[in-house]
C-alpha cells in the first residue's frame, strides 16, 4: 500500500507478507487423513454425495443440501437433477476433469465450479471425487466425493485481483481482520472486518465482528512496541459480535520511521477456529478407529502395495497364535492362494491382487489356514482396497467361521441322510408353498402311483388329477379343519388315488402346517403318503373269510339241527312205514284197508326222502367215499339234463384232458350239480348258455365250474343264497334248500365253493375238490358178512336195540309179521349188553346208533365182543363216513337206513341167510 507525506506525494510502499507455512502443512495432514479414512471425516462445512454411475441415482447428505438452501425434502436424489444446476460455462470443465478419473486414472478428482442455489444465487463449490468400485471390465460402477462452498474465497480473490489491478483500496478486500496501530496503542486504520480493540470502538460495534473483552492479546503483543522483536506471532480466543468465543491466529509486524524506531505495527488474525475443531475431532475420530480395529473380533489386516504386511489388531494375532513380529514375518500368501494364482512369489502377484481389489471394490471368498501351532481353522476374507498417503493398500479382514462351517457340513450331511432315507423310504414325501400354490413331490410319492419323476409335475394340481373325485372334497374338508384349528385337529384321512395301470391305490395321508403369516394363514405345509394298499386288501380278505366263517358255522349249526330233527322225524316215519307194511299184506288187494295203508306207505317214503334231504345238507363227509372221474359225473349229469330241461338252452362242456381224480360220494354229487343246473336253467332265458368248466388246480385240487349267462343276483341276494329255506322262486316251486345242500355236499367232501354274480351278467359258481393219486384204492361202501354163520331157517331170535317206543313196536310188528315172534326189546345199549351178559343167544341184533347213554357206537365193540358171530344190523338216519367206518371197523356188521319196512327188513335178513 503507497506511503504519502503532507503534500500527498507517495514516499513509500507498504508491503504485507504472510506465513502460509504451518497452514500448508496443517492442510497436508488433513488431506492425507481424508483420504485415509475414504471421506469418512470431512470438514463440518463439507457436503458428501454417493453417486451411483449405473441407474444415475445419488445420495446427497443434509448438509449439502442445505449448502445450496434445499431443506431435506425439497429436491430428489437424482444425478442429473444436481448437474442441471452447474454454471453452463464450467460444466464442460468439470466433465474434462473428471473423464480421466472415470477411465480408470487413480487418485481422486479435483474442480471448481459454480452451482445455482434454491434462490437463484451462484456459489462456488470446491468439488472431490474417487470412483470406489468397478466392474470386470474396469467400467466405473460408484464414485463418492465432498463439496465444499468456497465462495468468499473466491469473491475475496476476485476483490484481491480487481483491487491489485486498479490499485485502490487492496488491504480491504484481504478476507484476515487488517488493522494498524500507533505507538499510542490506538487504530490509525482497519479494514472491512473489523474489531474492538483496547475498548475502544473505532469502526462501531455493529461493524465490529471480533472485539476483545480484556488486555490479553495486547499483553502478548506489546513487547513488539518495545523493539523486543521482529514480530510476534500468538493464537488468542476472541469474542463475536453474537457472543460466540473463536480462536484467532495474529501475527504482528513492526512498522518503523525512519529513525528505525516502532511507530506502530500491521496486524493480521485469521479465524482458526473450524481448522481447530476439525484437528480435535480428527484426533478424536483416529483415537475411536483405533480403538474398533484393536477391539475388533474380526481380525484386521492391512498390506501394502508390495505385499508386505504393514499392520494388523491383536485379533488377528489370537487367531494365527503368534506375536506381532512372527506376523510381519509372514508371507502374505498364508492369506489366500489367489495370491499366487500362476506360481509367482507373494511380492510379485500382490499388485495384481490389489488392482483386482480396487477394480471389482470389495472382495469376498473362504480360506482354510492354518495357525503357528498347527491348527486348522476356516476364514471369511474380505478384501479392499484403500489409499493411506497417497498409497493404494488392502485392507483385510478374516472372520472366523470354523464353527459355521462345520455347523453347515453337519447340516448337509443331515440333509443328506434325511433325502436318502425319504428315497429309501416307502412313504412319499410332499412339501406344499400353500400362498405360491407350488409343490415339490418326492421321486417315491410319484413312483407310489406308477410314474417316474419326469412324468408327473411338481405342483398341486398334478396329485389331484388322479385322486378318486368322490374322496377330494374329505381331503379339503380335512385341510380345512387343520388350518381352523392351527393345527389342533391332525391332518389324516385315507384317500384312493388311480394307479397309472388303471389299479386303485390306498393311502393314509398326513401333514403338518409348519409356518404361518402375520395374518394367521398358512404358508407352508410338509407331509406324506404312506401306500396301505395290502393292507386294505388284507382288510378285504380278511372281512370275505370271517364272512365265510360265520357263513359256514350257520350251516354248520342249522346242519346239527336238521340232524338232530331228521333222527326223530326218522324214528317217527319208520313207525308208521313199518306198521303200514305189516298190515298191508293181510288186507285184500285194493280193498279201501289196503289202499288206505298204500298210502300211508307212500306218504312216509316221501317224508323219508325230505328226512334224507335234511340230512344230506347236515352231512359233514361222503356217506361213500370212492375213487371218482368228475368229467364222466358232469357227462351222465349232462345226458340226464339234455333230455329234460335243456331244450331251449345251449350247452358247453370245457373239461380238461387228465383231470385228476377225486374221494367222494358219486349220488351225492350228482345230486348238487343237479341242483346248480337246474338253478342255471331257471335264470335263463330261451336260448341261454349253460357251460360246465372242469381244471387241474395247482398240484393237489381240481376245479368245476358251473357257469350261465342269466339275470344274476343282487348282492343282498349273493349273501343269502346258501342259506337254509332261503328261495326267491314262487311258493310251491322251491324248497330253499338246493345251494345250502350244494355247500354241505362240498363241505363234506373237505371242499371250497364260491358264487360270483351281477345282476345282468350271470352267475359263475366255483367248486374246488382235493384230488386224490390215480391208484388211490377205492373204499367199500359197507361191510359184508360173508364169512358169518348163518343161523337155521325158520323163526329167529331177535334182539331189537332202540331207545324210542314207536320203533320198538313197528319192528315188533314186521318181524311178527315175517315170521319171527321170538323178540326180545332193549331201550339202550347198556340193558342189551346186560341180556348178553345174562346168557341170551339171539339170531339176530338190530342195534339203533344214536342212543343216550353209551349208544350204539359204544355197544357196538362190546356186542361183538360177547357175541362175535351174530349178524347185527346198524339202523341208522344218518349213513355218513363216519357211520360207513364204524360199520368197517367191526365183521358181521350191515348197516340200515332208517326209515325202513317190511321189505326193507326182509331184504336185509334175507341178505344175511335169515330169511
Amino acid at each position: 500500500a503507497p506511503i504519502r507525506d503532507a503534500a500527498g506525494l507517495i514516499s513509500g510502499v507498504v508491503l504485507v507478507f504472510s506465513d502460509v507455512t504451518e497452514q500448508y502443512r496443517v492442510a497436508e495432514t488433513l488431506r492425507a487423513s481424508e483420504e485415509r479414512w475414504k471421506f469418512a471425516i470431512e470438514g463440518p462445512g463439507d457436503g458428501l454425495w454417493d453417486w451411483n454411475l449405473q441407474s444415475g441415482k445419488a445420495f446427497f447428505s443434509p448438509r449439502y443440501k442445505a449448502m445450496l438452501g434445499f431443506a431435506e425434502e425439497d429436491i430428489g436424489d437424482s444425478a442429473d437433477e444436481w448437474s442441471k444446476r452447474i454454471h453452463p460455462e464450467d460444466a464442460p470443465g468439470v466433465l474434462a476433469v473428471l473423464q480421466p478419473y472415470l477411465e480408470g486414472k487413480p487418485g481422486a478428482a479435483e474442480v471448481e465450479f459454480r452451482m445455482q442455489c434454491k434462490d437463484g444465487s451462484w456459489l462456488w463449490i470446491l468439488g472431490r471425487g474417487l470412483v470406489v468400485q468397478r466392474d470386470g471390465d474396469g467400467k466405473p460402477l460408484r464414485m463418492i466425493g465432498t463439496n465444499r462452498d468456497i465462495t468468499e474465497r473466491k469473491q475475496a480473490e476476485k476483490s484481491l485481483r480487481d483491487l491489485i489491478t486498479r490499485n485502490n483500496d487492496l488491504l480491504s478486500a484481504i478476507p484476515d481482520i487488517i488493522m494498524e496501530v500507533d505507538a499510542l496503542k490506538r487504530y490509525k486504520w482497519a479494514n472491512q472486518a473489523g474489531l474492538r480493540f483496547f475498548g475502544e470502538d473505532v469502526l462501531g460495534r455493529e461493524a465490529c465482528e471480533y472485539y476483545v473483552e480484556d488486555d490479553d492479546t495486547y499483553a502478548k503483543v506489546e513487547p513488539l512496541f518495545d523493539g523486543a522483536g521482529a514480530e510476534v506471532s500468538v493464537d488468542s480466543w476472541q469474542c463475536r459480535t453474537d457472543g460466540e468465543k473463536r480462536l484467532l491466529s495474529w501475527l504482528c509486524i513492526p512498522l518503523k520511521d525512519d529513525q528505525g524506531q516502532v511507530i506502530g505495527a500491521l496486524s493480521s488474525a485469521r479465524d482458526i477456529t473450524e481448522r481447530k475443531q476439525a484437528a480435535q475431532a480428527l484426533r478424536e475420530s483416529e483415537a475411536t478407529f483405533r480403538k474398533l480395529f484393536e477391539d475388533s473380533s474380526d481380525a484386521i489386516l492391512l498390506i501394502d502395495g508390495t505385499g508386505v504386511f504393514a499392520e494388523c489388531n491383536q485379533a488377528a494375532l489370537d487367531l494365527l497364535r503368534m506375536t506381532r513380529e512372527q506376523f510381519l514375518l509372514l508371507p502374505p500368501a498364508r492369506i489366500s492362494p489367489e495370491f499366487q494364482p500362476d506360481g509367482r512369489s507373494s511380492a510379485e502377484a500382490a499388485p495384481e491382487m490389489i488392482a483386482l481389489a480396487h477394480s471389482k471394490g470389495l472382495h469376498r471368498f473362504d480360506w482354510t489356514c492354518v495357525n503357528a501351532e498347527g491348527g486348522e481353522f476356516i476364514v471369511e476374507v474380505s478384501l479392499m482396497p484403500v489409499t493411506i498417503k497417497g498409497q493404494v493398500m488392502l485392507l483385510t479382514t478374516w472372520r472366523n467361521i470354523t464353527e459355521r462351517k462345520q455347523a453347515e457340513k453337519a447340516l448337509a450331511e443331515q440333509k443328506r441322510i434325511v433325502e436318502l432315507v425319504l428315497e429309501q423310504s416307502l412313504a412319499g414325501y410332499w412339501d406344499w408353498l400353500i400362498q405360491e400354490n407350488e409343490e415339490y413331490l418326492s421321486p417315491t410319492f410319484k413312483k407310489m402311483f406308477g410314474y417316474e419323476d419326469h412324468e408327473m409335475p411338481n405342483s398341486p394340481e398334478a396329485w389331484q388329477k388322479i385322486v378318486f373325485a368322490e374322496d377330494l372334497p374329505g381331503v379339503f374338508e380335512v385341510f380345512k379343519s387343520h388350518v381352523e384349528s392351527r393345527g389342533a385337529i391332525p391332518y389324516y384321512g385315507e384317500v384312493r388315488y388311480h394307479h397309472k395301470d388303471g389299479s386303485t391305490v390306498w393311502v393314509i395321508c398326513t401333514g403338518q402346517v409348519i409356518e404361518w403369516d402375520k395374518q394367521g394363514q398358512p404358508v407352508r405345509m410338509i407331509g406324506c403318503h404312506i401306500n396301505v394298499t395290502p393292507l386294505k386288501l388284507a382288510e378285504e380278505e380278511k372281512l370275505k373269510l370271517q364272512t365265510q366263517l360265520q357263513q359256514s358255522q350257520k350251516m354248520e349249526s342249522l346242519g346239527t339241527l336238521a340232524g338232530g330233527v331228521a333222527h326223530d322225524m326218522n324214528n317217527v316215519l319208520g313207525a308208521i312205514l313199518g306198521l303200514a307194511s305189516a298190515h298191508i299184506g293181510s288186507q285184500p288187494y285194493g280193498s279201501p284197508l289196503h289202499q288206505a295203508l298204500d298210502t300211508i306207505c307212500k306218504a312216509t317214503e316221501r317224508g323219508g326222502k325230505m328226512v334224507k334231504s335234511l340230512l344230506s345238507f347236515a352231512r359233514q363227509s361222503p356217506a361213500e367215499s370212492q375213487k371218482l372221474d368228475m368229467n364222466a359225473l358232469l357227462r351222465v349229469e349232462v345226458s340226464l339234463l339234455e333230455r329234460t330241461t335243456l331244450a331251449t338252452v345251449r350247452l358247453h362242456l370245457n373239461l380238461a384232458a387228465e383231470l385228476r381224480p377225486i374221494l367222494g360220494d358219486a349220488n351225492a354229487l350228482t345230486h348238487a350239480f343237479m341242483n346248480l343246473c337246474v338253478n342255471a336253467v331257471d335264470a335263463m332265458p330261451a336260448n341261454g348258455t349253460l357251460t360246465l368248466h372242469t381244471r387241474n388246480v395247482d398240484n393237489d385240487w381240481i376245479e368245476v365250474v358251473v357257469e350261465d349267462n342269466g339275470m344274476g343276483m343282487p348282492k343282498e341276494v349273493l349273501e343269502k343264497a346258501m342259506e337254509p329255506f332261503f328261495t326267491t322262486k314262487e311258493t310251491g316251486k322251491g324248497t330253499g334248500l338246493g345251494l345250502s345242500m350244494v355247500f354241505s355236499t362240498v363241505k363234506a367232501h373237505r371242499g371250497q365253493i364260491a358264487i360270483e354274480s351281477e345282476p345282468g351278467q350271470g352267475t359263475r359258481v366255483m367248486l374246488r375238490f382235493p384230488a386224490c393219486e390215480p391208484d388211490t384204492p377205492i373204499r367199500a361202501s359197507a361191510s359184508t358178512v360173508a364169512d358169518a354163520p348163518l343161523s337155521a331157517q325158520g323163526a329167529k331170535k331177535v334182539l331189537l336195540v332202540d331207545d324210542d317206543d314207536l320203533i320198538q313196536s313197528s319192528v315188533q310188528a314186521i318181524l311178527e309179521v315175517l315170521g319171527h315172534t321170538a323178540v326180545t326189546a332193549a331201550l339202550s345199549g347198556e340193558e342189551a349188553l346186560a341180556k348178553l351178559e345174562a346168557g341170551f343167544e339171539p339170531d339176530l341184533i338190530i342195534l339203533d346208533m344214536n342212543m343216550p347213554g353209551m349208544g350204539g357206537i359204544g355197544a357196538l365193540p362190546r356186542l361183538r365182543a360177547l357175541r362175535p358171530e351174530v349178524p347185527i344190523l346198524l339202523a341208522t338216519g344218518r349213513v355218513d363216513q363216519s357211520a360207513l367206518a364204524l360199520a368197517a371197523a367191526h365183521p358181521g356188521v350191515t348197516l340200515m337206513a332208517k326209515p325202513f319196512g317190511l321189505r326193507e327188513l326182509q331184504r336185509q335178513m334175507e341178505a344175511l341167510g335169515l330169511g
